[in-house]
């Protein structure tokens, strides 16, 4: 690997790229918080003007006046489901619940819609109750019902300040024929929230119930990082779910249900764009999770995007690290009893399918107990200590070979006891020569091995198991994570370098932080067994293109793991008469590649914002030939508004369990869904999904060639996205960023958590031809940047977003510079020389042109002004 970069003009740097610097979390806090959030909500009313026309009878005027609205969310429960949803406080039905609750009233709403189009519909309210009428809701005088379009529902329109939204009761939706009134004046309070908390009870917490527990007492406050290295303040997110998670509505630290979140349920952050975050409390919501309102000791701004509350800490990687949240729903409802099972599972299912994937040919279950008593305990009477490695985090380093990060305590690390898997396959008559064995957990996670794993594994390998024991805990159930798969080793490590040489490639699993893959052998280490479920062959591997703001290539286990993955909600099915299609839906896939921002987990990765402006997606099938281009291709386009979290586009990989039919037209991967209504629309035999017409929302781009690129940015970046992160998404086949120092005449690695400044010139190696966005900072109150330049070469970067000749830009320079070398990224190759006062192709007058970088020869010290502010 050749990491130096080098003019042709000086010596050979001697710098070797070395292991990329790692981010050590702070020691995560032990306070345990023991108040309770309080349901209040902020408002004023006073008076506003009414907004209805004469009428033949004067109508009930039930509220006239003003309704002041924080920002953030309010739990809704519909009436005829029962059912708790988050809704916006600055919205119609916002207004409506803060006036009910000023004057005591009770009203209704139903959810009979929603599965539909995302919208709530009015029924009562006090005494006004839809068997004697109905009620419509007017914004500005405009109806707005969602039947329209679901935007227009009342949880659902986005109110600004002074609006008016009128409530009207009567025989129909004319409000010249309302028996009773409701009118609001719309205040904004924009620097106040609420956080919404839904699950066993509902709760609202407010901005100054939180701010008053952390000032009023600070054992309830916790402080840790995010994974850009800043400190945070904020309350624990464990405390917070104490008060919704079960019947225990205490006012101490003990109120969390720690075997409820052990057992497992989904938590799903929103934040104020309406943006899920989807995890499971089994991932441990310790102190290492934490709501934070201050970062570097200063409280969000409202302008800030991760106002008003951020989740982060030592636990929170970035796909989890969610932004604006505003409400907290868990997946324990109202009155559930009994909670859920504590612990592991205490037997397994076996189960051996015919050629055809679905026969049954043999099924046994066995308990932990019979296990014991049948079979070789692996372990013996003590235990042995295994381990699987997790991700380095290390760009440089993301296999591990030396086994020397993240091992001690390792990701998985326990002393343990068990029984070899291949002992339990031989109950149904064993996995086939060639065949693959599933391990699935009761949520529907599954591990794959094959029947090398299991009966000739690798010597580095070792045993494969299911443990049903830990020392830490015992037996199943109190071993939570039990039964669990552990490889016997001989070392007790199994390494992500162990994963790549024993395991087949498809069953690898891999960490996805900030654009880049780490290997994870920790992640095939699945936990909760109840099912083995043994095939004869492995499933036809395929990729699946993806063309956008960037391109990728996802894999058939990549796809099925997505799919798999319980906690993030990526499944999706639909019906079509006794026929069941499983898949993804399509508007996630899109989300892999609509920007820069690649998908790591969860959900975030969609961005609505561009969605809204409008881009085009096409999904091809090649045709027979495979071939992009020719004439037997088929393709079908629909608008990004169309796909926009539509989980009705489904792009299926299974049917009733099993793969696509191999029939030319339909496997691996076919689009289906109610919300597609044309044949044309069904396109099968999927071979790559392209977006064009992508709105550019930054303030500029570098364009990277393949290879090398000499880069730099114009302008100040605005705080946030101003480090070298900003390259995050560039696959820069483990090449290190440099800079280079003239006055040290030697070459500094860039780390990610690097300010990227203008004036700099900047080395950076992708694999392919791409964009980084750039976002300029907007103060306009600060001096414009200066470099001190060194005598002899320096790299620099140019200092506009206009080209400017070579003469203009060093002016400030004076007759210091003598020469400018270019670099052209194209033909990874240097440009012919600048030279001051030159003549012919070295003349002076030649453009410096935006995002470049540049050599520029010094016969003395001097200093370098940017040209633009």
């Amino acid at each position: 690997m050749n990491d130096t970069v080098t003019p042709e003009v000086t010596e050979t740097p001697t710098v070797t790229p070395t292991e990329e610097p790692t981010v050590t979390p702070t020691e995560e806090l032990m306070v345990m918080p023991t108040g309770e959030p309080t349901k209040t909500l902020a408002k004023s009313l006073g008076v506003a003007p009414m907004q209805f026309s004469t009428m033949e009878a004067e109508p009930e005027i039930l509220f006239n006046g003003t309704v002041t609205l924080p920002m953030g969310a309010f739990p809704q429960e519909a009436y005829n489901s029962g059912k708790s949803y988050a809704v916006m406080n600055p919205t119609p039905l916002g207004v409506l619940h803060a006036v009910a609750e000023s004057e005591g009233w009770v009203y209704n709403v139903t959810d009979k819609k929603y599965s539909e189009k995302s919208i709530f519909l009015l029924d009562d309210v006090d005494s006004y109750l839809k068997d004697n009428g109905e009620w419509s809701c007017y914004v500005n005088d405009v109806l707005k019902d969602g039947f329209e379009s679901e935007s227009d529902g009342l949880n659902a329109v986005k109110l600004s300040d002074g609006d008016i939204v009128t409530f009207y009761y009567g025989n129909d939706e004319n409000p010249d024929n309302a028996t009773a009134i409701i009118n609001a004046t719309v205040d904004l309070d924009e620097d106040d929230w609420t956080l919404a908390l839904i699950g066993a009870r509902n709760v609202v917490l407010t901005r100054s119930d939180f701010e008053a527990t952390l000032t009023g007492m600070p054992s309830h406050k916790a402080t840790g990082p995010d994974h850009k290295s800043n400190t945070w303040e904020g309350m624990p997110l464990h405390y917070i779910i104490g008060a919704i998670d079960d019947g225990d509505y205490g006012k101490s630290s003990t109120a969390f249900n720690s075997d409820l979140a052990e057992a497992g349920y989904e938590i799903i952050l929103t934040s104020i764009d309406g943006r899920p975050t989807t995890f499971n409390s089994s991932v441990g919501i310790d102190d290492g999770f934490i709501l934070g309102n201050k970062v570097n000791g200063t409280v969000l701004d409202p302008d800030d995007e991760r106002w008003p509350l951020r989740l982060v800490g030592s636990d929170v990687g970035s796909d989890l690290s969610a932004k604006g949240v505003v409400a907290i729903q868990i997946g324990v409802e109202a009155g559930s009893t009994p909670p859920p099972q504590k612990g592991g599972t205490t037997e397994i299912r076996v189960v051996k399918y015919a050629s055809d994937g679905v026969t049954i040919e043999n099924e046994t279950t066995i308990t932990y107990q019979q296990m014991m008593e049948s079979f070789t305990v692996i372990g013996g009477d003590n235990g042995v200590r295994l381990r699987f490695q997790g991700p380095t985090l290390i760009s440089n380093d993301l296999w591990n070979p030396a086994e020397d990060i993240s091992i001690d305590p390792a990701k998985v690390d326990e002393v343990v006891r068990g029984t070899a898997i291949k002992d339990l396959c031989d109950l149904v008559g064993g996995v086939p020569e060639g065949g693959e064995v599933k391990l699935v957990a009761p949520d529907g996670f599954k591990a794959t091995i094959n029947y090398t794993n299991i009966y000739a594994p690798h010597e580095r390998q070792g045993e494969a198991i299911v443990a049903w024991w830990a020392e830490r805990q015992g037996y199943v159930p109190d071993y939570s994570d039990g039964m669990r798969l552990f490889y016997n080793t001989s070392d007790g490590i199994f390494g992500a370098d162990d994963m790549r040489v024993c395991l087949a490639e498809a069953y690898w699993h891999y960490f996805t932080d900030s654009g880049i893959d780490y290997p994870s052998a920790a992640g095939v280490s699945n936990k909760n067994i109840a099912t083995i479920e043994i095939y004869e062959a492995p499933r036809e591997d395929w990729n699946l293109i993806l063309t956008g703001a960037i391109d990728t290539t996802i894999t058939r286990a990549f796809f099925e793991s997505g799919k798999a993955c319980a906690m993030a909600g990526h499944d999706a099915t639909w019906t079509d008469g006794d026929d069941v299609w499983s898949g993804m839906p399509l508007w996630l896939l899109c989300g892999y590649v609509d920007d820069a921002n690649s998908h790591d987990y969860g959900t975030n990765c969609f961005n609505d914002t561009l969605a809204d402006a409008g881009y085009n997606v096409t999904v091809f099938d090649y045709g027979q030939d495979g071939i992009k281009g020719t004439g037997d291709d088929f393709s079908a386009t629909f608008n990004s508004s169309f796909i926009k979290r539509n989980n009705n586009i489904i792009v299926a990989d299974e049917i009733d369990g099993m793969p696509l039919p191999d029939d030319g037209k339909t496997w691996p991967l076919k689009l289906v869904g109610t919300a597609l209504t044309s044949n044309m629309q069904k396109v099968g035999s999927i071979d790559e999904i392209v977006l064009t017409g992508l709105p550019v929302i930054c303030d500029a781009t570098i364009s990277l060639e393949e290879g090398w690129n000499f880069v730099s940015v114009p302008k100040l970046l605005s705080t946030g996205k101003d480090s070298a992160a900003i390259f995050a998404n560039v696959d820069r086949e483990q090449h290190s960023i440099w800079q280079y120092d003239a006055t040290l005449k030697d070459w500094k690695q860039v780390t990610e958590a690097d300010q990227i400044l203008p004036l700099e010139g900047y080395w950076i190696y992708s694999a392919r031809s791409m964009k980084v966005p750039l976002h300029f900072d907007t103060d306009a109150i600060r001096t414009p940047p200066a470099k001190m330049l060194a005598q002899g070469w320096n790299a620099v970067g140019f200092s506009d977003t206009e080209p400017a000749t070579t003469r203009d830009t060093l002016l400030s320079l004076g007759d210091a510079w003598t020469q400018v070398i270019g670099y052209n990224a194209g033909t990874q190759q240097y440009e012919t020389s600048i030279i001051r006062g030159g003549s012919g192709s070295h003349n002076d007058t030649q453009e410096m042109l935006p995002m470049k970088g540049y050599w520029v020869y010094l016969r003395g010290e001097s200093e370098l002004a940017a040209i633009g502010a």
